[in-house]
C-alpha cells in the first residue's frame, strides 16, 4: 500500500476517526486509563514525522468547563472533549467559569496537551494556565488577557504559554486595522510573542490580507515566529443558512485562512456545536485542505497575487503612518 497515494489517505482519515470513535466508547470511568503511543497519530493519519507538530493546529471546538461540565463519577472529562485532546487533530478553546474546574486535566494522561484557555475576567484561565504549566511539561497552550486581567509590565508568562489577543468583530476597514495592529504591537513588545485570536472575515481577499500584513508586520517589527493567528466563526454569519451551505462557507473561510498563514480555525458555529455529524465535517475540512491537498507545504501561495499583493501594502503603509495631531498643518 503506498502511504503517499491520496486515496489511500483519504481511507485512512476514515479508518482514524472510526478507531478513534471505539477506542473513546464505554464506561466513562474508564476514559482516563487509555494512553496513547507517541507515534500513534502519525501511524494512522499516514503523514510523516515532522508533520506531527502541525497536528496540534486543527481545531473546530469550543468547550465551556464550569456550569455544563459533567464530573462523571471520577471526575473524567465529558466524552467529546476528551475525544478532542486524546485524538490531537484539535486543540480546544475551553472557556473556564469555575474555580474547581481547575482540576479538569488531572485524569488524563497525554504525552502533549493543547489548550487555549478563555474567561469572562477574574483570572480564572490564567490559573488554569499556571497548574497546567506546573503539571504538564509538554503543554502548550494560551490563556485570555480580560479586561479584569490588566497586563502590567511585571507580568511573566512561562516559556510554553503564550499571551491571548481576542478579537470580537470583523471589521476590515483601515482603521479597524490600524487599531488593531496597535493593540497587537503593544502586547509583542511586552512579552515577545502572542496568540492573536480574530474572527474570520466573510471577504476571502480582505481575511487574507489581514493575516498576511499581520504576519509581515510583526516579523519585520519583532522578529520570527512571534505572532500565531488563529481565527474563529461568528455566529451571525451562519444564521439562516442550511447546514449544506454552512460547509460550503467554512470550506472557503479555512480556504482563505491556511493560505494566509492562520494556524488554527474554529469552524463550529454555536447552532451545530453537539452536532456529530456537523462537527466531524468541519474537522475533515481541515485535515483535507491542509495535509491531503499539501496546502501546508505552501505556506505563501499567496504571493504574486496582484488583488492580494495591493490590500496587503495598503494596510502596511496605514500601519506604519503616524496619524496626525490636532494642530498639525
Amino acid at each position: 500500500m503506498d502511504r503517499n497515494d491520496p486515496s489511500v489517505q483519504s481511507d485512512m482519515f476514515s479508518q482514524w476517526f472510526a478507531r478513534a470513535d471505539k477506542e473513546l466508547k464505554g464506561d466513562a470511568h474508564d476514559r482516563q486509563n487509555i494512553h496513547l503511543g507517541e507515534d500513534w497519530q502519525t501511524k494512522a493519519l499516514g503523514i510523516s514525522t515532522d508533520a506531527v507538530s502541525s497536528l496540534g493546529e486543527l481545531s473546530t471546538n469550543e468547550w465551556s468547563i464550569g456550569d455544563d461540565f459533567r464530573e462523571g463519577d471520577d471526575g473524567v472529562l465529558n466524552r467529546t472533549l476528551l475525544e478532542d485532546l486524546m485524538t490531537g487533530l484539535e486543540s480546544p478553546t475551553v472557556w473556564v467559569q469555575k474555580e474547581n474546574s481547575l482540576n479538569f486535566l488531572e485524569e488524563i494522561s497525554l504525552p502533549h496537551i493543547q489548550l487555549h484557555l478563555r474567561d469572562q475576567g477574574g483570572g480564572l484561565s490564567e490559573q488554569l494556565a499556571q497548574k497546567l504549566s506546573q503539571n504538564h511539561g509538554v503543554w502548550s497552550g494560551s490563556y485570555s488577557l480580560t479586561r479584569d486581567s490588566i497586563v502590567t509590565d511585571s507580568d511573566r508568562f512561562p516559556d510554553n504559554v503564550w499571551p491571548a489577543l481576542v478579537l470580537e468583530t470583523a471589521i476590515g476597514g483601515r482603521q479597524s486595522f490600524s487599531s488593531s495592529w496597535s493593540a497587537i504591537s503593544n502586547m509583542l513588545d511586552q512579552h515577545g510573542r502572542i496568540i492573536l485570536d480574530r474572527p474570520f472575515d466573510l471577504d476571502f481577499y480582505r481575511n487574507a490580507s489581514w493575516n498576511r500584513a499581520l504576519l509581515y508586520l510583526a516579523k519585520e517589527t519583532f522578529g520570527e515566529q512571534c505572532l500565531v493567528i488563529h481565527q474563529y466563526v461568528l455566529d451571525k454569519d451562519f444564521e439562516g443558512i442550511r447546514q449544506e451551505d454552512a460547509l460550503i462557507r467554512s470550506s472557503v473561510m479555512a480556504l482563505s485562512s491556511i493560505l494566509s498563514g492562520a494556524k488554527l480555525l474554529r469552524l463550529c458555529p454555536t447552532r451545530w456545536r453537539n452536532d456529530d455529524n456537523f462537527r466531524r465535517l468541519a474537522r475533515n475540512i481541515q485535515l483535507l485542505l491542509r495535509h491531503e491537498s499539501n496546502l501546508n507545504k505552501w505556506p505563501d501561495i499567496l504571493a504574486g497575487s496582484h488583488t492580494v499583493d495591493a490590500l496587503v501594502w495598503d494596510l502596511i503603509r496605514v500601519a506604519n503612518t503616524k496619524p496626525s495631531l490636532p494642530n498639525d498643518k
